[in-house]
């Protein structure tokens, strides 16, 4: 499945704050975490959900997102 398609399903209501030139990756997987530093379970291709319990300052999103994207994560969704 594409990110785009995910997005397209009105139902969701998902919508891109960043990134949606690559709403065409493929995501493989669905991945729960509320770990700061989850890269060490990812493979690549995880569509990485987070409830951000991890967050305790902007250098934690950092740090966070950097991880996702050395792992190769196809997206990230957040939220409470």
């Amino acid at each position: 499945m594409r990110i785009s398609d995910l997005v397209a399903a009105a139902h969701l209501r998902l919508r891109f704050l960043t990134g949606a030139e690559h709403a065409d990756r493929e995501v493989a997987r669905v991945y729960t975490t509320d770990l700061l530093r989850p890269q060490r379970y990812l493979g690549g291709g995880e569509l990485v959900l987070t409830g951000l319990m991890w967050r305790s300052g902007p250098r934690d999103s950092e740090t966070f997102v950097r991880g996702l994207a050395e792992s190769g994560a196809a997206g990230l969704g957040a939220g409470a």
